[in-house]
This record gives structure tokens, C-alpha cells and sequence, in this order.
């Protein structure tokens, strides 16, 4: 069986067998295939097609606009199936329908099926299966939807898939925080603050997980970039909870909220994840240690040099 490989994420593309497909060279016969594909299994009129891909032009001239896409389209898809027409497509005189099929691979299905997986669950509740298949979504979303196209209707699309994908982001980086995985942690930070500059929270998560991380200077710095990017982008200074943190890590006073990490739902239940939650959570404790050494020595130090000072 033929399997038609198609991805929106970033650059339109077509492949089969992993070689691109010939044809499907048009702007607009790849906007009426990409706008089947995102509005596949529903039945859409002929006439709210052409309104929608045509919108600036009139009636009848949209509807044969439509008429000669379609033409195209179909004319490039029976190439592959040259005794049948494609499995997946329906058409009548009034309507058309894109479903999914076996045959047909979209990166779009693939993401939104995996962040319906965990959509309705708590970062805390995630298990290291689930936190498998949110990472798996990350590695399909591979740029915004259609880059090059600002179609109305694709400028929606977009900014709801984004929309997933930065709410992907912020449970996975919140997993990370509750199992003290501070590189992985870090990383979807980075991701986060490419979408969004001025996500402030996610600023503060990179910070504790910086400081967490051993590098208090990074955390540091994390809030001045933070402070700056909501003055430039919004013209506003951190909040009190992120300049709280700001001065728990400048005065190394910042103790790690672990409740959430012993509720019984926060703690892992496999085998290896409980394995490498303990030797984080122990990696965290040797840090927290060697700072109150280092502390106590400060104080002995301190205390020693008043000794001298009081005996002259």
C-alpha cells in the first residue's frame, strides 16, 4: 500500500517512500490540500471552499478558481493510485471530504493525537509513558503551521496548534521541576521563550532550575533577562514571586518546594523513573549540603576573626 507522507509543521511537504512528490506545485492547490487535511473527516461545501480560499474575488470567479484546484489535486493523487482514485478523498457536486486513512501520514494528526493523550492531566500526574508521548509531540512540531502562508484560516490554525505546543511545553517543564531534571527542564525553557519572550513564569521556573542545576550565576542572569524583555515588551518590572526568587537565589536562601513531589499523585510509579527521581533528589541534597557547609565555614570564619578583634 501507498502511505502519502505530509507535513505541515514548517514547510509544506509531500513525500512518498520518502521521496517527494511530483506535483502538487501550485500555491493554491497545496493551500486547498493543506486546509482539507486540517479540516479532515468533515464534510465542507463547495461553496464555503471557495469563499474561504478565495475570499477577494467574486463568487463565480471563486467557485472556478476551486473548480481548477481541485482538478489539479486530484489529477496529481490518482498519479499514485492509477486504478482507483485516493482512498482518502471524497468528492460530490456539493461537497468534499479529506478523511483520515491508513494510507495517509500527517504530522498535524499525529500531534494533536498525542496531546490528546495528557489533556486533561496534571503535570504532576503525568507518568514517564505519558511524558514520552508529550516529547514525542515536541519532535513532530517542527516549525509553525505552513510557514510562508497568512491565510486567515491558516492564521488561526496556527495559533491554536501553537497554542498546544507551548501548553505541551509548560507540563513537561513542570514534570522536569517535580523530578529535579533540571537539563531537560532547562531546555523546554529555551523553547518556551523562543515562542514567547515574555513568559514570565517560565523565566522563573528557569531560574530555580538553574540555581537547582548548581549555577547560580545562570540564575542570575535568567532574571535580567527576564526584567528586561518585560520592560521592552510590555513596558512592566517581574512580579513579587520572581524577584522573591531573585533575592532567595542572590542571598543563596532558596529552599526547593518539594510538597508536590511526595503527594500521591506526584510520585513516580515505574520502576526506572522512581530510580532516577531518588538519584536527582539525592544530586539535590549533596547540593544543598555542600551550601551549608560552605555556610557554617563562613560563620566559623566570621566568628573566629571577631575572637581576635575582642582580644585586641
Amino acid at each position: 500500500m501507498i502511505t502519502l507522507k505530509v507535513r505541515l509543521f514548517g514547510k509544506f511537504s509531500v513525500k512518498v517512500d520518502e521521496l517527494a512528490l511530483k506535483g502538487l506545485e501550485s500555491s493554491k492547490v497545496q493551500e486547498l490540500f493543506s486546509y482539507l487535511l486540517c479540516h479532515r473527516d468533515r464534510l465542507l461545501s463547495r461553496e464555503r471552499l471557495a469563499e474561504t480560499l478565495w475570499n477577494r474575488s467574486e463568487a463565480t470567479q471563486s467557485r472556478k478558481y476551486l473548480r481548477q484546484a481541485l482538478w489539479h489535486l486530484q489529477a496529481d493523487l490518482n498519479a499514485l493510485y492509477p486504478s482507483t482514485s485516493p482512498p482518502f478523498l471524497d468528492i460530490d457536486a456539493d461537497w468534499i471530504r479529506l478523511r483520515s486513512h491508513e494510507s495517509l501520514w500527517l504530522d498535524v494528526a499525529e500531534f494533536e493525537q498525542a496531546c490528546s493523550f495528557c489533556k486533561n492531566k496534571k503535570s504532576q500526574e503525568i507518568s514517564e509513558a505519558q511524558a514520552g508521548i508529550l516529547t514525542r509531540a515536541v519532535e513532530i512540531y517542527q516549525g509553525e503551521l505552513l510557514e510562508g502562508c497568512y491565510q486567515d484560516w491558516c492564521l488561526y490554525e496556527r495559533e491554536r496548534l501553537n497554542g498546544l505546543y507551548l501548553r505541551i511545553l509548560y507540563k513537561l517543564m513542570n514534570y522536569c521541576v517535580a523530578r529535579l531534571d533540571c537539563e531537560t527542564g532547562i531546555d523546554l525553557g529555551r523553547r518556551i521563550l523562543q515562542c514567547d519572550r515574555a513568559s514570565e513564569r517560565t523565566h522563573r521556573q528557569m531560574m530555580r532550575l538553574y540555581y537547582l542545576a548548581g549555577d547560580r550565576s545562570a540564575a542570575l542572569r535568567q532574571y535580567q533577562l527576564c526584567s528586561d524583555t518585560l520592560a521592552e515588551e510590555l513596558g512592566v518590572k517581574p512580579s513579587k514571586d520572581t524577584t522573591a526568587l531573585y533575592e532567595q537565589i542572590r542571598t543563596d536562601g532558596v529552599i526547593p518546594d518539594t510538597r508536590p513531589m511526595f503527594t500521591s499523585e506526584a510520585v513516580p510509579v515505574g520502576t526506572t523513573e522512581m530510580l532516577k527521581y531518588l538519584l536527582n533528589l539525592q544530586d539535590l541534597l549533596k547540593s544543598m549540603q555542600w551550601q551549608i557547609e560552605q555556610e557554617i565555614n563562613s560563620v566559623k570564619e566570621a566568628v573566629r576573626s571577631q575572637k581576635v578583634t575582642d582580644r585586641d
